[in-house]
């Protein structure tokens, strides 16, 4: 009885050892080896200098910066002004309390992975140096947090003529299962996105072995595209799949419906204040295969055109544009030609050719 006891005890132990041991080798790599969330999650020095919380609107760009940020493998200088939003580092103006356009929208607004001046926002504002341009834009943000940020700044006295809201694909998949609102009105990641960012960021081996488990157990349904790397991802996936997995309990319809609420309250908003609203769409990589096999209208640019009719100054679909350059040079080419590589941003073609569409839009009413 007592050696049977003694082999419990041994396979207890081993029990739990083993996890512990593996979890603590697994921190140990990704955290000081391997270095992996360097590239997607901000979990490196420059990054984390002036990637900030916010109390009332998730987070947001430290103030007054002036320094380097680092996506993948690149680094490229960064500066912010007084209020943290992403500037020319050249700048010479003081406090602004009074802009003539603000652009929001998530990190290709803000122009991940490109210096300001290479980013449309930079790119207009350097066309058009007799009015004041506000860049809002922060890395995962969405529709929530484009209310409750300029919620705040108009509660702060900072008044725009006019609001450019770029909404990007992943906004969806946000709403649906990222960002929840506090009965105070502010907002903040839910409990099992911060589980899981970190996770991510700190256990790679689990992470990798998890994904790969998945993909046996519950392999895509046949319907879904089989596109390698960027060309289907779960953030962009909801186009063409309805019942894409990563969307919480609300699924992608729910994260519809949370982001045009959002924005119907964000219009209501902005009315009140006398201040005008643009909104504008683009694809990732994924809605350039979908452009490439199906040209018809894209579900992103048919919800928020839809949603403009009669809320919009300005409906900026860069949908059709993209749509004429795969039909002449296909998917891939167009990818390489506009977006940074193995990357879903823009390079700076990519930015230019926002640049163009809002210089033809508001220069040329």
């Amino acid at each position: 009885m007592s050696s049977v006891m003694n082999w419990i005890k041994l396979l207890g132990w081993y029990g739990l050892s083993i996890p512990i041991l593996f979890f603590a080798g697994d921190f140990l790599l990704t955290r000081y080896i391997l270095d992996v969330d360097a590239d997607v999650n901000f979990n490196f020095n420059p990054e984390k200098q002036y990637r900030i919380q916010h109390h009332y609107y998730s987070h947001t760009l430290l103030e007054n910066y002036d320094g380097y940020g680092r996506w993948g493998k690149e680094k490229y200088r960064v500066c912010t002004d007084s209020l943290g939003m992403k500037t020319s580092c050249n700048r010479s103006d003081g406090i602004n309390k009074h802009y003539d356009i603000a652009f929001i929208g998530d990190s290709f607004t803000e122009a991940i992975g490109v210096p300001y001046e290479k980013s449309f926002v930079g790119m207009y504002a350097q066309h058009n140096r007799d009015i004041r341009i506000a860049n809002l834009g922060v890395a995962s943000y969405s529709p929530g947090i484009y209310l409750k940020k300029t919620e705040w700044f108009l509660n702060k006295g900072i008044h725009f003529d006019h609001m450019m809201v770029f909404i990007d694909i992943s906004d969806i998949q946000d709403e649906a299962a990222t960002y929840k609102e506090l009965d105070n009105g502010s907002i903040i990641k839910s409990r099992m996105a911060i589980v899981k960012d970190f996770v991510k960021k700190h256990f790679y081996l689990f992470t990798t072995a998890y994904k790969g488990l998945k993909k046996l157990i519950r392999p895509p349904p046949p319907e879904v595209p089989k596109q390698e790397g960027v060309f289907d991802l779960p953030r962009s996936r909801w186009t063409y799949d309805s019942q894409s997995e990563g969307y919480g309990e609300l699924g992608v319809q729910g994260g519809i419906d949370k982001a045009l609420d959002y924005m119907d309250r964000l219009h209501d908003l902005l009315e009140r204040h006398g201040i005008r609203l643009s909104v504008g769409v683009y694809p990732w990589p994924a809605q350039l295969k979908e452009l490439e096999n199906s040209p018809a209208v894209n579900l992103q640019s048919r919800i928020w055109q839809e949603f403009c009719l009669d809320k919009c100054e300005y409906f900026i679909d860069l949908f059709p544009k993209f749509a004429e350059l795969v039909a002449n040079k296909g998917a891939e080419s167009v990818y390489h030609d506009y977006y940074i590589a193995g990357d879903v941003h823009f390079n700076e073609k990519g930015n230019a050719l926002i640049f163009t569409a809002l210089r033809e839009t508001f220069d040329n009413p």
